[in-house]
């Protein structure tokens, strides 16, 4: 499919007439896909992408839930409505024109949906013309039926969607946005509502056969079951209807007075307690680290705070040993030399001669046991050989291993001081309590009111389940009753086949799901592999096709919750969920994305731009804002762009006034003009 033009006429913002060029242009030898719609927050990005989804679907274009009457109202609010004339139009309508290729043939094919609020109501129509007929080829009911085949609604969503789309699956904790999205993409909820047929048809055929008794009991149950199914509907209306707007909007007031809050500068105050607490714990930890410090003190490393007296100690003793060493061998040599002068005296000779052998001695021992030139004047320290050397030790190595951790542990007091003074600084410059005590009274009423609203919600939700355990409850009492009557009797054909019907739409189910979800796995570790950074996590996942919940898996293998995802990787895991389950729906229709990057940061923005938006569709069409794609993003973008379009709300004319370009661009063309 390959949408070609769009033309709008008093829908919305936009009054009167504009028509939109959407089919890529071929440009450098190479289509460039992206087809790009800039506008700032209410300038009509949003109509563009619902004007589509209307001309398509219609009513099937807003909420499954919505009554003719809430339709009717959604109708006659998109007709635009001036600011400066006193007669507006009672009419308005959406016309696209596309080509599809079905069975190996091309056709050309415009829609055109229109409406008119005539006072007592609103009158629609649709008209499906082909390859440039004049004539319509259909209208109304088949012409909606004729489209709904052509793109099914249901896998249109992978395709057409916005950034609310990407947050509800990104923050889908329970998978049961994605479970939807699944079943709707094998078809499973036609196959369900086919089984329904399938059991009231049943139900009718055996009801004929059963007595009496067995027929009240039948119909009892079923009036219960009616009764609890239309309390069921209700619920889902006054949860959809009532709960959930009161919810948005006390999630609002909670944003204002937040916001509030902070400019008066209340983020001080809401966050004084922890930063009290974090002050509390940093002067433990000091403490703790000042109490190791006085433990490595009181051992050798208190010498590292005399490193010259140390060294002059350390010589000393040295030198000591030395000499204690030179008088030790002295002395034993003088002991030597006395022995061996008494046994020279002994042997005959004359006198002259053993007084020069006996001089010769004493000079000798002389020369050998003197003082030598490193002797130390005065012995001070006296030390043992092994003494001296458990100094040396003590003094040498055991001080250095104590110097490290001494300065390690200073420098962990300083790191901790360092925030310290930090925080009693922000404490210092922060701002009483009961100087924002209006706004802090106020963000606290609105987030009570909030957290009330949401616990109503939960028990609505847990007594809706409740009703529908009650319901599948009835509904298997029901089908005991019916299987006691069959047991007893025997089926008629009708019967057997309607049977053999239901369980092989039960095979079916269990079939398709499990391979859908193989399919489904393979392009959506693809997709997160391409659009995700290095630094992420996720490498894989696993989709159970019971449940349909989701498990993710990091680069180790480990099973990774999808809660621990940052933020932007919850964004990226939620758009290349979509890219997945669009490829695994196996249509080759454009991707139109509104607003798709305001909740990423810079990098997961960045990777998204270059991996996603060239290689998404054959057809892209983007609405941003210029925060989402600026400057820098647009150039990085500019070769894949076919063309774009720059929407201005004129707050004076209150219509959107329309021009080539994106923002920046927009007075560029001008000047190349």
């Amino acid at each position: 499919m390959l949408l070609e033009t769009l033309t709008l006429n008093d829908v919305g913002t936009f009054r009167g007439r504009h028509a939109f060029d959407l089919a890529p242009a071929h440009k450098g030898g190479r289509t460039r896909p992206v087809v790009l719609f800039g506008g700032l927050n209410g300038a009509g990005k949003t109509t563009i992408l619902n004007s589509i989804r209307l001309a398509l679907y219609g009513r099937q274009s807003l909420d499954a839930l919505v009554t003719n009457k809430g339709y009717e109202e959604s109708l006659r609010g998109l007709i635009h409505v001036p600011l400066n004339q006193l007669v507006r139009s009672s009419q308005a309508s959406v016309e696209i024109v596309f080509t599809y290729a079905r069975l190996g043939e091309r056709a050309r094919y415009r829609v055109e949906r229109s409406w008119e609020d005539t006072r007592t109501g609103i009158t629609e129509w649709l008209h499906v013309y082909k390859d440039g007929a004049n004539a319509p080829l259909l209208d109304g009911e088949a012409a909606q039926g004729f489209l709904a085949q052509l793109i099914p609604p249901g896998i249109s969503q992978f395709f057409f969607f916005d950034g609310e789309r990407i947050a509800d699956l990104a923050n889908d904790s329970s998978d049961e946005v994605l479970a939807d999205a699944i079943r709707r993409l094998l078809g499973l909820d036609i196959a369900d509502r086919l089984d329904s047929d399938l059991s009231v048809y049943l139900r009718g055929q055996r009801a004929e056969g059963m007595d009496s008794g067995s027929r009240q009991e039948l119909r009892r149950l079923e009036n219960e079951y009616k009764e609890l199914a239309a309390q069921i509907q209700a619920d889902e209306r006054e949860l959809t209807d009532g709960l959930m707007p009161e919810i948005d909007a006390a999630r609002m007031e909670v944003e204002k007075a937040q916001a509030l809050l902070v400019d008066q500068g209340g983020a001080w105050a809401v966050d004084r307690q922890a930063l009290e607490r974090e002050l509390d714990e940093l002067s433990e930890v000091r403490r703790a680290e000042e109490a190791l410090v006085r433990d490595v003190l009181a051992g050798a490393a208190v010498f590292a705070l005399a490193p010259g007296l140390v060294d002059k100690v350390v010589k000393t003793a040295q030198q000591e040993r030395e000499e204690g060493d030179r008088i030790a061998v002295a002395d034993f040599v003088r002991s030597q030399a006395t022995t061996l002068k008494e046994q020279l005296k002994a042997l005959a000779g004359s006198r002259t001669a053993q007084r020069e052998l006996l001089a010769c001695v004493d000079t000798w021992v002389a020369g050998f046991a003197g003082p030598s030139k490193k002797s130390v004047r005065k012995i001070v320290h006296g030390l043992a050989r092994t003494d001296t050397e458990a100094l040396t030790l003590l003094l040498s190595a055991q001080a250095l291993s104590g110097v490290e951790e001494l300065s390690r542990r200073v420098a962990s007091i300083r790191q901790v001081q360092s925030r310290e003074e930090d925080i009693l600084d922000r404490l210092a410059h922060a701002p009483s309590e009961e100087s924002i005590q209006r706004a802090f009274d106020h963000y606290q009423s609105a987030t009570a009111k909030h957290a009330a609203l949401d616990l109503k919600r939960k028990q609505h939700i847990a007594n809706l389940r409740s009703r529908i355990w009650m319901a599948i409850t009835l509904n298997r009492k029901m089908r005991r009753v019916e299987e006691q009557v069959h047991d007893a009797g025997s089926a008629g054909k009708a019967e057997q086949l309607a049977e053999n019907v239901r369980h092989m739409i039960g095979v079916f189910k269990e079939e398709a799901a499990r391979e859908k979800c193989l399919l489904l796995e393979q392009h959506l570790t693809k997709a997160f592999a391409r659009l995700s950074r290095k630094e992420d996590v996720i490498s894989g996942a696993k989709i159970d096709p019971t449940t349909f919940r989701v498990t993710l898996f990091n680069r180790s293998g480990v099973a990774t919750p999808k809660d621990r995802l940052s933020a932007g990787e919850k964004q990226i895991f939620a758009i290349a969920m979509l890219e997945a389950l669009g490829k695994t729906s196996g249509r080759n229709l454009p991707v139109i994305i509104d607003s798709p990057l305001g909740r990423l940061d810079s990098a997961h923005r960045a990777n998204l731009l270059e991996a996603y938006f060239p290689q998404a569709s054959h057809q892209v069409i983007v609405l941003s804002t210029d925060t989402e794609v600026d400057q820098r993003f647009y150039q990085g973008l500019r070769p894949h762009i076919s063309h774009a379009y720059h929407l201005v709300f004129d707050e004076v004319e209150g219509c959107t006034q329309v021009s080539p370009g994106y923002f920046w661009r927009t007075q560029e063309l001008a000047h190349a003009a």
